[in-house]
């Protein structure tokens, strides 16, 4: 965890977990009609932390965040009618091929798979369906250059937009390849821009887990220290935060590396 300091100590400031329920892993499973199986699986490929984790206490998940990330897998998608053999939803889709939920996750969010599925009336994860020989044909393409921008976005917390508007405008780096499937020329993160971005921001969802609090009170602390997002030219980058101000100011330091813990 972090260390930093607040004036304020965490258990006075004002929570705002009213607005957004927070479940319990069993909850949020029936909630999204996710087995258990499968939210272990997403768990491990980092697509289903806890809104609310620290030492000594039960996580607890966002029930609206965790709808708002299946929204975002079902945006643009078709109503299935009757599934058949041609649609399938993940946890199928993963047992035929055997592969983990997350890399269908991935490709869905790197836009590699152009057909999703949406069970009529529904709108959970049971719902979510992909077109069987489309999934086998885009995990036997070659691998893009690095992450999407827009898996890039997600994974830390970002809109895709807000994003790639921080690297037009040059403000983090980012490399130019080839999409495996369109050929298209487009940004990628690779390994090294990763790592630059990282040196130079945190977003708010990434410092909330590091310090082990709900993102809702670390914004009002934020707030009230006068942290305010990154925006040198009043332009909209999300909840980003530069290292060097919240060190300045006390609030927090950045992680060490790998080789400074050695």
């Amino acid at each position: 965890m972090i260390a930093g300091t607040f004036s304020t100590p965490i258990s006075r400031l004002p929570f705002l977990n009213s607005l957004n329920r927070q479940v319990s892993a069993l909850e949020l499973q029936n909630e999204l009609n996710l087995s258990r199986s499968q939210f272990e699986l997403l768990r491990k490929d980092g697509y289903s932390p806890p809104s609310l984790s620290a030492a000594g206490h039960k996580p607890l998940w966002d029930v609206a965040q965790a709808r708002s990330f299946i929204n975002g897998w079902l945006r643009g998608a078709e109503t299935v009618l009757s599934p058949g053999k041609n649609w399938v939803d993940l946890a199928k889709a993963g047992q035929r091929l055997k592969i983990r939920p997350g890399q269908v996750v991935r490709l869905i969010i790197e836009g590699r798979l152009t057909r999703i599925g949406k069970l009529e009336s529904e709108n959970d994860y049971a719902s979510i369906h992909v077109r069987f020989e489309e999934l086998e044909n885009a995990l036997n393409l070659p691998d893009a250059p690095g992450m999407t921008i827009e898996a890039f976005a997600l994974s830390v917390g970002l809109k895709p937009p807000q994003t790639g508007r921080l690297i037009k405008k040059g403000h983090t780096p980012a490399s130019v390849g080839r999409n495996p499937k369109t050929r298209a020329r487009q940004h990628h993160m690779q390994e090294q821009d990763i790592i630059d971005f990282k040196e130079n921001f945190v977003t708010l969802r990434e410092l909330a887990f590091l310090r082990g609090q709900s993102w809702q009170s670390l914004g009002a602390a934020l707030r009230e220290h006068k942290i305010a997002p990154f925006s040198p030219d009043g332009f909209d980058y999300g909840p980003l935060y530069q290292w060097t101000i919240l060190e300045e100011s006390g609030i927090a330091h950045r992680p060490k590396s790998h080789e400074e813990r050695r």
